[in-house]
């Protein structure tokens, strides 16, 4: 349970939080990102959920009014949320395991 203490406490002290997941996302990897997203929110914090490209079409109903973007479409931005994000939860990869990512900028 130290874990999810850990990830709680990170994500509370994270400004720019960034939910991504792998390529060609399926109904898992949307409904991951979503959830952690939401769980994200409810923490009281902002996050965006940036996937490489769209979801099929018959997924859309899964984020409801929720948005995620996606780098085919909208490159400039997503590159610009991940280089400033200081976390990045990276899951639903082939591996089966999310990687947390807690980025420290050097200026």
């Amino acid at each position: 349970m130290k874990e999810a203490k850990d990830i709680v406490g990170l994500i509370l002290s994270a400004e720019r939080i960034v939910v991504t997941s792998h390529r060609s996302p399926d109904g898992d990897s949307i409904g991951s990102s979503l959830g952690l997203y939401r769980f994200i929110k409810a923490l009281g914090k902002e996050a965006v959920i940036c996937h490489p490209d769209p979801c099929s079409n018959f997924l859309l109903w899964a984020k409801g009014d929720d948005e995620i973007i996606d780098h085919e479409n909208t490159s400039e931005l997503v590159e610009k949320h991940l280089l400033n994000a200081d976390l990045i939860f990276c899951q639903h990869f082939a591996f089966n395991a999310a990687i947390l990512l807690h980025v420290s900028h050097f200026h």
